[in-house]
């Protein structure tokens, strides 16, 4: 099973979720803004067969924020 890494600094825009959705339209426009497979990242995302399959191998792939304080278990799901 194949993985990649990726890493993104990005301003903050006055909350973590407000600063994630920035740079989704960022990294969307980059990626798909040239071409005419996905209107928007809903599209994207709505693809479950790509998205289930492959990914986009970006911050594409990270759809939420959870806050916690707790630190994640390991094989939780959840976390």
């Amino acid at each position: 099973m194949g993985a990649s890494g990726w890493e993104y600094v990005t301003a903050y825009e006055g909350s973590v979720e407000t600063s994630l959705e920035a740079l989704h339209r960022r990294v969307f426009d980059e990626y798909y803004g040239h071409d005419d497979t996905y209107g928007c990242l809903d599209d994207l995302w709505a693809d479950e067969e790509f998205m289930g399959e492959e990914g986009t191998h970006s911050i594409l792939d990270v759809q939420r924020v959870v806050h916690s304080t707790a630190a994640p278990k390991p094989l939780n799901v959840e976390d």
